[in-house]
């Protein structure tokens, strides 16, 4: 079983399924007392998430990772979530993420 995560942490989901899975579990995790907040990088993904805490990054793919650098201390997020970890946009920062101590759940599809 998995241990709940504590109280007051801030999830940032990028790149979900093609459902709405990410949507529901960010419900979840707000019913629970944390902050989520979504990156959409296309309209598949602002299409499946209708929770408030959504920001689109329409930027050329050379700027992400300053964008991703600036939500973690904006936002002060703890967890990111990320399914298809392969990619581009996402993977590109995983050295920027990594440098910041954050938590990475991964799922390959």
């Amino acid at each position: 079983m998995l241990d709940a995560a504590p109280a007051g942490r801030g999830f940032l989901f990028l790149q979900g399924m093609a459902t709405r899975f990410f949507e529901r579990l960010g419900r979840a995790l707000q019913e629970r007392g944390h902050a989520v907040y979504r990156v959409n990088f296309n309209g598949g993904d602002r299409a499946f998430w209708r929770l408030p805490g959504a920001l689109d990054f329409c930027g050329p793919e050379h700027e992400w990772p300053e964008f991703l650098d600036r939500l973690v201390v904006e936002k002060a997020i703890s967890d990111v979530i990320l399914f298809a970890d392969r990619c581009t946009v996402p993977r590109s920062a995983s050295p920027n993420v990594a440098c910041c101590a954050l938590t990475w759940s991964r799922k390959a599809i």
